[in-house]
């Protein structure tokens, strides 16, 4: 690095950022208002540097003092190229300099040759008074006079060859002085471009700060989205838990649909009078199941169909597989391709679960077919494990957000049956969700649950066959003393 080609920008006391020449560093270096261990950006190099540790470019005073100054995290953008650089205008600096020195020179030869001109002159009027108080012989004064004569002659020579070379030098100094007119322009010029670029860098250093501004509050806004982030994952943390507790619930939901089949075996082991009440109850379901068998669309008495379409999928080996249809699932089971740690969903569902916990796929299934089109088809029903029981009481069923009124006929634990007068085609969702509502009365107080809609039946009687998602305990028991009382009325009646 030459220290005159060179090119440094250093930070002001205001915060802003100026350019230098290396002589005008050295300069600064020289008075101390530039510590020698502060840092300046060096251009060429897009470094911060030490003057200190560029001892080849820069005379570093004897008296400093190393201190720390922390280095700049940033650089400042590049150095426009036109229309002016600084290394020009140091240049045409450099040589004002150098024409003004040289006409300081010329002016002091000038002041030297006009003494000298002067001491002549003198010199010659000495002469000339010593020349009248000689007295010499005539001989002796003319060879006087004639020498100086001579004298005198070579006296005015020298004199107009010493006024032509002031004259010549007094014009030289008068061209020198117009340059210099001229270099003050140019140099004028030269400050209020160099100004004007200092300006256009000081709104390039704004924009920078503004671009540096723009990227911190990027950086704060990716911070809040972190953050929202982790609470998501926080949440999907409580539904899972959620979930749990729901499959937990089931779990206990069919140990208590087991224990109230023990209550039936005990019913039967009670006296005869009991023994024909539970008869009857055995012929009710008997004649339901019959109903059923001709009526495989509707859910009433024993058993409920299962969804036949495709909407299954499974994930195996990291892909995700299907649509398949309940009989597609059974073979895939029957073969070994789906085991009970398999991840299964349907595509209404919102969670995946293991095929070990699916109710459908580990219920003991009764199996249906016909030939449909040249065809077999099959179909399968799951045997109720709660008892249900004839009811009659106004219902409200709400499917995608509108409410339909109809009249519950049975009612159990695990389900009900919803009486309409007509069966809408926008209500035809098996195996969705949807909400039930039966008002007290019949019941000691309202009853209200999710189900699933599992059969449709547009013959008489029309309606839906529901299965209850799930129930709490007080929700339960308000079924459940319903039942009870059903039955006591029938061992009294009988």
């Amino acid at each position: 690095m030459e220290i005159k080609t060179e090119t440094y920008i250093l930070r002001l006391p205001n915060m802003m950022l100026k350019t230098f020449s290396g002589v005008a560093v050295q300069d600064l270096l020289n008075t101390k208002e530039l510590d020698p261990y502060d840092f300046v950006f060096v251009t060429s190099l897009r470094q911060w540097k030490r003057p200190a540790d560029l001892s080849d470019v820069f005379q570093i005073p004897l008296d400093a003092i190393e201190k720390d100054f922390e280095k700049p995290s940033f650089n400042p953008p590049p150095q426009p190229s036109k229309p002016v650089a600084n290394e020009d205008v140091q240049k045409l600096k450099n040589k004002i300099d150098e024409l003004t020195k040289s006409l300081e020179q010329k002016e002091s030869v000038v002041n030297v040759l006009k003494e000298t001109r002067a001491k002549l002159q003198k010199d010659f009027y000495k002469i000339v008074s010593e020349k009248d108080e000689l007295k010499l012989d005539l001989d002796e004064q003319a060879k006087v006079e004639d020498d100086l004569r001579t004298d005198l002659i070579n006296a005015n020579l020298e004199i107009e060859e010493l006024t032509e070379q002031i004259q010549n030098l007094e014009k030289q100094v008068d061209d020198l002085l117009n340059i210099k007119d001229e270099l003050l322009e140019i140099k004028s010029e030269l400050d209020q471009k160099y100004q004007s670029l200092a300006e256009e860098l000081t709104d390039k250093e704004r924009s920078f700060e503004s671009y540096r501004s723009d990227n911190l509050a990027l950086e704060e806004r990716l911070e809040e989205l972190e953050a929202e982030n982790k609470k998501l994952l926080k949440k999907q943390s409580i539904y899972r838990d959620y979930v749990k507790n729901e499959k937990k619930r089931a779990d206990t939901f069919e140990t208590n649909i087991g224990k109230l089949n023990e209550g039936i075996i005990k019913l039967k082991s009670l006296r005869k009078k009991d023994q024909i009440t539970i008869q009857n109850l055995e012929d009710y379901k008997k004649t339901q199941s019959t109903k059923e068998a001709r009526e495989l669309n509707q859910l009433i008495g024993d058993s409920f169909e299962i969804d036949n379409n495709p909407h299954w999928y499974i994930e195996m080996d990291g892909e995700v597989k299907g649509p398949f249809s309940f009989h597609d699932m059974k073979s895939l089971q029957k073969y070994g391709k789906i085991h009970n740690e398999t991840p299964v969903k349907k595509s209404h569902d919102p969670f995946w679960t293991s095929a070990g916990r699916d109710f459908e796929l580990t219920a003991n299934l009764i199996t249906h077919s016909e030939v449909v089109g040249g065809k077999e088809v099959f179909r399968y029903f799951v045997n109720r494990a709660d008892y249900r029981a004839p009811f009659h009481g106004a219902a409200v069923i709400q499917i995608d957000g509108r409410e339909y009124t109809g009249f519950c006929t049975s009612l159990s634990s695990g389900g009900a049956f919803i009486e309409l007068a007509a069966l809408e085609d926008e209500m035809i969702h098996q195996g969705e969700m949807a909400q039930l509502r039966i008002n007290a009365g019949t019941l000691s107080e309202d009853l209200e649950a999710s189900v699933i809609m599992r059969n449709f039946s547009r013959e008489k009687p029309c309606g839906i066959g529901l299965q209850f998602q799930s129930l709490d305990d007080e929700q339960r028991n308000v079924i459940l003393s319903y039942v009870s009382s059903y039955l006591e009325n029938i061992k009294k009646t009988a």
